[in-house]
């Protein structure tokens, strides 16, 4: 019952723009003329967003959360050493794990070199690779339903197998997923506190900014009522995130519809928490009521960050 509420803040990571000076196509000297320092330092900030949205791509294209995963591959385990039935087996997507690493690779090949992100996605895409042959072929057991035919056999053969290959994988993710959010935090500041005030990219970054922190004060909210130490300090911090972007939104139309919603998502459950409807039913053993506010929040910064990525935000006039 007592689970950690997480928020999704790098389920969808924010794709960097294109300074408004340059395109992010690299920019060549013609032939003979003398290179520009200024134009080669801003070409170099072109290539590291380009290379920091590679990134983000990977990141956003593959949700898939290994810990998680794992988490519950174990306790399925467990549960199948006592009734032996194995006819539900299950194990990582070889697939989709191919995938990431590829994308990783891709992204790390690019220039400039970014020792704060290339390392740990090193890291990621090396325990990516080693686990990829046995989960293929487990993957194969899986998909013939090998467990019907020796009983499960193989599966709990290759158990400590899998699970030490998984557990090296979701701490090279977790370390991965902290230098890329470390990363788009910077990015996110250093946009905002350089943009000019009333800019469309001053409300993007700043609806970014906010939506980020909003969703960080709101998994701190979410998990003190899920643990049943609630504080008005938290409440408020909560609060006033929300007011931040709120006022953001005043400069953004084409954002608009998003950001109300997760305002609106994010205000329902303050509500719920003054009237005290936000709390563990001891009775039914159960969190619903504060799993069913922060699932509306998470949605709602989904939707808003996925239009985001798809949208700027218009000047004032």
């Amino acid at each position: 019952m007592k689970k950690t509420i997480k928020q999704c803040c790098l389920a969808s990571l924010i794709a960097m723009a294109c300074f408004a000076s340059a395109g992010c196509d690299d920019q060549k000297n013609s032939a003979g003329a003398m290179p520009d320092p200024a134009a080669q330092q801003e070409n170099t900030e072109q290539q590291e967003i380009a290379k920091f949205n590679a990134y983000v791509d990977a990141a956003n294209s593959f949700s898939y959360s290994a810990a998680s995963d794992l988490a519950k591959h174990i306790d399925y385990m467990k549960r199948q050493k006592k009734n032996g039935d194995y006819d539900a087996y299950w194990v990582a997507d070889d697939t989709s794990l191919k995938r990431m690493a590829e994308h990783l690779s891709e992204a790390r090949a690019m220039k400039p070199a970014m020792a704060d992100l290339d390392a740990p996605a090193e890291s990621y895409g090396n325990a990516l690779n080693a686990a990829l042959p046995l989960v293929k072929e487990l993957n194969d057991y899986q998909d013939s339903k090998g467990m019907l035919a020796d009983g499960g056999q193989k599966a709990r053969e290759k158990e400590e197998q899998y699970v030490t290959l998984m557990t090296t994988l979701a701490g090279a993710q977790q370390n991965f997923n902290t230098a890329l959010e470390k990363r788009d935090d910077a990015n996110l500041r250093h946009t905002f506190e350089s943009a000019k005030k009333g800019s469309p990219d001053y409300y993007r970054s700043g609806i970014a900014l906010y939506a980020k922190e909003t969703m960080n004060a709101g998994e701190t909210f979410f998990n003190a009522y899920n643990d049943e130490k609630p504080s008005k300090e938290i409440d408020n911090q909560f609060r006033q995130s929300l007011d931040k972007l709120a006022e953001m939104n005043q400069g953004c139309e084409p954002l608009k519809s998003e950001v109300n919603d997760l305002l609106g998502a994010g205000r329902s459950a303050l509500r719920d928490a003054e009237k005290g409807s936000l709390a563990v039913n001891h009775f039914l053993k159960s969190n619903m009521s504060i799993r069913m506010r922060s699932d509306a929040v998470n949605s709602a910064y989904m939707n808003l960050i996925n239009k985001m990525n798809r949208s700027g935000c218009e000047a004032r006039g």
